[in-house]
């Protein structure tokens, strides 16, 4: 019997809530041994989650690339805040991994870009594209031809139709449906089981049954 490969070895950027979720996948996915967690809160720096301690901030950064270790995951909620680290860190020479849970069902023709989440029990169909640094939560649905831009965010029950298209650090709330060939423009939040059955310029938030611009986004022309 020959000797194991040892697995990449990753660390994950943010200690909160949404970490607690990327460990567990990470974990459950079995391709990277987690090194620890960074935080830029330095009160974070000791403590532990989930058996993975966080070891500093960006402070540690040069650190770890002089110890090999190069992979690495964004775990931040917010669209803004991950794009922001994502770039980050892309421009020191890290490498952004997807993380997809073993109970999701993919099918042929996707592109995952790389920092995307898909949690359980998702399905992402034929001929799709995600973005980078996309959030797939607990059992979502895209349907075939779908095109998810960068670090858009899916809550958990999010069903989109075929042809469905997101621009860029979009979110779309819990249970929200979208009507198949809807345009869904960038920085869009969508409340929580809204039924989008037209499209949605950028910058504004929608909500209702069927979704109904509230108001436009602060700062956007």
């Amino acid at each position: 019997m020959g000797a194991a490969i040892a697995k990449p070895r990753l660390f994950i950027y943010g200690a909160g809530g949404h970490a607690k979720i990327v460990i567990e996948t990470i974990k459950r996915q079995g391709r990277h041994n987690i090194v620890g967690l960074l935080d830029d809160d330095p009160r974070e720096k000791g403590r532990e989650l989930l058996g993975c301690q966080v070891l500093g901030g960006q402070e540690i950064l040069d650190e770890l690339q002089t110890a090999g270790v190069h992979r690495c995951f964004v775990a931040i909620g917010n669209n803004g805040a991950r794009r922001q680290k994502s770039e980050d860190l892309l421009n020191m020479g890290f490498e952004l991994v997807s993380v997809i849970d073993p109970t999701a069902i993919i099918l042929s023709g996707v592109f995952i870009g790389p920092g995307t989440l898909v949690l359980g029990y998702s399905y992402v169909g034929v001929d799709v594209r995600l973005g980078q640094a996309c959030i797939l939560s607990i059992s979502c649905s895209v349907g075939h031809d779908c095109s998810l831009g960068d670090y858009t965010h899916l809550a958990p029950g999010v069903r989109l139709g075929g042809n469905v298209n997101i621009g860029e650090e979009s979110f779309l709330g819990l249970g929200a449906v979208v009507l198949p060939g809807v345009h869904i423009g960038r920085r869009v939040t969508v409340g929580a089981g809204a039924a989008v059955t037209r499209d949605l310029p950028d910058d504004v938030v929608a909500a209702g049954v069927p979704a109904e611009i509230l108001h436009r986004k602060p700062g956007r022309e």
